[in-house]
């Protein structure tokens, strides 16, 4: 095999992965167990104070009471990666476990006009951790985790989050249309290994040049990132919602880019010299709009379609390799926007019971061709089904239960070439190899609310 200059077996677009996978692209669909029952549709609701302030910060001025809300999720994935070119074939399974996100909303009204607001959400996050493992003379393995020596890229990992505090302010302009700004305090979190969206390097040697498996290059390659690094960002929401009628409500919102300092990272290459990392990723602008209609007393309908703009947003649309002296490396995801519809309904059972469905669909950003450079970013899947309940357990305090389930979706594309001796050129699909990506998981979440 050849090394990792040369070899497009490797297919390197890896730079993030959900560990939370119940996604919209690389986001959570909802904040909280009421609006994750309600299939995120939150734009036009005003429930509660968590997915009320994270959807549209206007329609907290129409939340009936002053309140708080403390809840979490629990993802649980379910991620593999297949990959076969003309000298193996192999799949590896995810070893990424269960993970927690975390959310808090609280809504206080200063007057019959002006509303406070504030929630923190876990907003996206996401985590694949493939073993790496040895060619043998079968062919039965995968080409993409061999180790780099080899012409693979080892053990692949990512582990990305991000969490949003959003303080907000709502003004009722009339009894009926409210308008909202919040400011978008971020923290986002990286681990990735090895850093491939940086040029290879160390010391080459005949072997690096012979590809010989019986002698491998073990002083070349990508640089192994060494643990975690955190960047700050920010931006703003604007959101406006209007009781058209009693029963019928129309939200609106915009949510503009969140924009990061870059990661940093200080490492070796494999020959022991010494390596610098840098990268930034943004997050996407999104706009939304949302109907809230109540047919009848007991039953409330929610609707809501969100555009994200993907293919605007620094280190997610940049689009396959880029060459340098010292070898290739990975400019970015190369994701398109994508729109996402969300349905809900809430139904008053009881005066302490009340029952969620709903359903969320969500575009997939990565196109076939991109399969190869996203296999450590699971964001492909695309019909979720949401169910939950809310419980009054005293006339201040209730407790709501919620269940997601993202069908498994799978994608296959070609590997890349780097454009090395013999190959295609760079950016171009080599003929007979395949990636396939095929992910699903399952989403639990808790929230109890307290009106004060």
């Amino acid at each position: 095999m050849a090394n990792p200059a040369k070899c497009s077996v490797l297919l390197m677009g890896l730079m993030m992965a959900p560990s939370a996978q119940a996604l919209n692209g690389h986001m959570l669909p909802n904040a909280g167990g009421v609006d994750q029952a309600m299939g995120g549709a939150g734009i036009a609701t005003s429930l509660d104070a968590l997915g009320s302030n994270h959807n549209n910060v206007s329609s907290i001025a129409f939340i009936g009471k002053d309140r708080v809300d403390f809840g979490f999720a629990a993802a649980l994935p379910d991620t593999r990666m297949t990959a076969s070119t003309s000298q193996a074939s192999g799949r590896t399974n995810s070893n990424t476990e269960e993970s927690l996100i975390p959310g808090f909303g609280l809504v206080y009204h200063v007057d019959e006009r002006w509303t406070l607001g504030f929630s923190g959400v876990g907003l996206s996050g996401f985590g694949v951790d493939y073993p790496a493992n040895l060619p043998n003379a079968r062919g039965k393995f995968n080409p993409l985790t061999v180790p780099q020596a080899y012409g693979g890229f080892g053990a692949l990992y990512s582990d990305y989050s991000l969490v949003q505090l959003t303080p907000s302010l709502a003004v009722k302009l009339t009894p009926d249309l409210s308008l909202g700004l919040g400011a978008n305090l971020d923290l986002q979190t990286l681990s990735i290994k090895p850093a491939i969206f940086a040029p290879p390097g160390g010391t080459p040697t005949a072997s690096c040049v012979d590809n010989n498996p019986a002698t491998p290059c073990a002083s070349y390659g990508y640089v192994p990132t060494p643990g975690a690094r955190t960047t700050a960002g920010g931006g703003f929401t604007l959101g406006a919602t209007y009781r058209l009628r009693p029963h019928l409500s129309l939200g609106l919102v915009f949510k503009s880019p969140q924009w990061f300092s870059g990661f940093d990272w200080t490492s070796r290459y494999p020959d022991g010299s010494p390596a610098r990392v840098k990268t930034n990723i943004d997050f996407p602008m999104i706009v939304g709009a949302g109907l809230s209609y109540r047919p009848v007393e007991p039953l409330i309908l929610a609707l809501d379609l969100k555009w994200i703009n993907y293919s605007g947003t620094r280190g997610l649309s940049e689009q396959g390799f880029q060459a340098t002296a010292q070898g290739p490396y990975v400019r970015g995801f190369g994701w398109r926007d994508i729109w996402v519809l969300a349905l809900g309904g809430q139904y008053q059972a009881t005066s302490r019971l009340a029952l969620r469905l709903g359903y969320n669909y969500s575009e997939n950003p990565v196109s076939a061709n991109d399969t190869a450079f996203n296999i450590l970013s699971p964001v492909i899947m695309m019909h979720h089904i949401t169910a939950g309940l809310g419980y009054q357990l005293t006339s201040q305090v209730d407790i709501n239960l919620a269940y997601t389930h993202a069908f498994q979706n799978q994608q296959t594309g070609p590997i890349i070439s780097t454009g090395g001796t013999g190959m295609p050129p760079l950016n171009q699909a080599i003929p007979g190899t395949r990636v396939t990506h095929s992910s699903s998981g399952n989403l639990f979440g808790m929230q109890i609310g307290v009106n004060f």
